[in-house]
């Protein structure tokens, strides 16, 4: 009778294939453990601080290091829809937005391309959306709703950060 020699190499991938077939039909025995649904919800900084007010120091620790990049001071203006404004009144923005308060500012494109988010100090974080007539460089113009508060807002010298 002839003997028949096996390659280490095929005996050893029968092994780990033994081992593996035991392993699959013993996880197929062992029970599935229950799985929770769990729910999120999102809340606002202050929302958060009310809730949870021992991690204020926390929540405004994060909030800082998401303004990375300070632009430094810049000349803000505010402006409205209204054909004194804008030479037109339909609210539509360079980006094609409805210009809305709150989010839309107008910038130097060649600085700040449309989309980029800026932090303005004491005003919050609003999105380029717009371009202006007189607005280069280190200015920014806010939009306003009414003329009247745009006017109220005036001009003025504020801290800017870029938003990452």
């Amino acid at each position: 009778m002839k003997k028949v020699k096996i390659h280490p190499f095929r005996l050893l991938s029968l092994w780990l294939l033994s081992l593996l077939i035991v392993f699959m039909l013993t996880r197929l025995t062992v029970a599935e453990k229950e799985v929770e649904t769990v729910k999120y919800i999102t809340l606002t900084e202050t929302e958060y601080i009310t809730i949870y007010p021992e991690e204020a120091e926390e929540v405004e620790e994060i909030i800082e290091n998401k303004l990375q990049i300070s632009l430094g001071e810049y000349n803000v203006s505010a402006y409205c829809s209204c054909s004194q404004c804008c030479g037109k009144s339909d609210g539509i923005t360079f980006s094609g937005e409805k210009a809305v308060e709150g989010i839309t500012i107008a910038a130097d494109t060649r600085v700040h391309s449309i989309g980029t988010v800026l932090y303005i100090e004491g005003i919050g974080e609003r999105v380029v959306q717009d371009i202006g007539g007189s607005i280069y460089g280190n200015k920014l113009d806010i939009y306003f709703d009414s003329h009247s508060e745009a006017l109220e807002f005036g001009r003025q010298y504020l801290e800017v950060w870029e938003v990452q």
